[in-house]
């Protein structure tokens, strides 16, 4: 028999997560969706089977979790704005990228997902040039996770330029 990869949360660790999502006011389908995988993956983290570490990471960390050897703990960074504190003002995004190819599913995906975090979005393919350019608003609450979507949407891409 083949040895079993990945690693398995204990009960107490599940409660953690749990306790997250409840202070988030997060759905399991809203968690999967920022992190980027799907809801049987996070339902499988969630009944405490095995999953890869790299999955695993993933998913906790848009809780602001992470792990050590088996624990949980909070994560207690923050990131710092350099947009003024002007309530007046809505901030937003401008992102143009290059790619091999439009036919990456998961590049649709995570691109959606930056969208659907923008308000009054706009996102444009352009099949041609091999390309796809984002625009919108957002609320500052929603930076930190906006900002991890562009990361993994840059691991898909030739380039990318980002305009706060």
């Amino acid at each position: 028999m083949g040895r079993r990869r990945g690693k398995a949360l204990k009960k107490e660790s599940i409660e953690v997560i749990r306790e997250q999502l409840a202070s988030k006011g997060w759905t399991q389908q809203l968690w999967a969706d920022n992190a980027f995988t799907s809801l049987s993956t996070v339902k499988r983290l969630l009944r405490g089977e095995r999953l890869d570490p790299k999955t695993l990471h993933s998913a906790l960390k848009v809780l602001d979790l992470d792990i050590h050897g088996l624990s949980i703990q909070k994560l207690t960074h923050r990131y710092s704005s350099d947009l003024s504190k002007n309530t007046d003002s809505q901030p937003g995004i401008f992102m143009t990228a290059t790619f091999a190819s439009t036919n990456s599913p998961h590049l649709k995906r995570a691109v959606r997902h930056l969208q659907k975090l923008l308000i009054n979005s706009q996102v444009t393919y352009h099949e041609d040039q091999s390309g796809v350019t984002v625009t919108g608003d957002f609320e500052e609450s929603k930076r930190r996770h906006i900002e991890m979507a562009i990361e993994h949407i840059e691991k898909e891409l030739s380039s990318c330029e980002v305009t706060w």
